[in-house]
């Protein structure tokens, strides 16, 4: 769990180094974040606030270690 969180946060850094650099070209896009589980999502969403497109694949309230993503739900990750 640890080690996944960590992961996640560098993922999470790469991808708003990546967007600074490239805001002088593209100030209007957003970056598109996914998110797993719902205390991740409001930490993203603290953090990144209206410079991302933020969707969380888990519901709060709901048992990630039951919950299964729906087919549609790919389109969120590609």
């Amino acid at each position: 769990m640890k080690n996944g969180f960590v992961v996640m946060m560098l993922i999470l850094a790469a991808g708003f180094y990546t967007s600074a650099q490239a805001e002088g070209a593209h100030k209007t896009k957003k970056l598109n974040v996914i998110t797993t589980v719902a205390p991740l999502t409001n930490i993203v969403r603290n953090i990144g606030g209206d410079r991302i497109d933020l969707h969380g694949l888990i519901p709060e309230g709901t048992d990630s270690h039951t919950f299964e993503p729906a087919p549609s739900d790919v389109k969120y990750i590609v």
